[in-house]
């Protein structure tokens, strides 16, 4: 619950710098979508963000094995 209130908001910070109607699209689908609306609209944040915020984000809403995402964001950590 607590990650789930802080991807939130990190959708809505980025709003201020990305289109809203967007990202505000991006992150319900991603939260109430199929499986395919939510690939989708992880693909779109791949084409929108840059490299070290995509690397953050992607492993907390995607749909991979919890070692995975943590193996991700790991990895996403040493690019600073």
């Amino acid at each position: 619950a607590v990650l789930s209130i802080r991807v939130k908001r990190v959708f809505d910070l980025m709003t201020l710098v990305y289109p809203r109607e967007d990202v505000i699209n991006v992150y319900q689908n991603i939260l109430m979508g199929t499986s395919r609306t939510a690939g989708s609209s992880i693909e779109s944040l791949e084409v929108l963000l840059d490299r070290e915020l995509k690397g953050l984000l992607i492993p907390l809403v995607d749909e991979l094995p919890l070692e995975e995402r943590a193996q991700r964001l790991r990895k996403s950590m040493r690019l600073k």
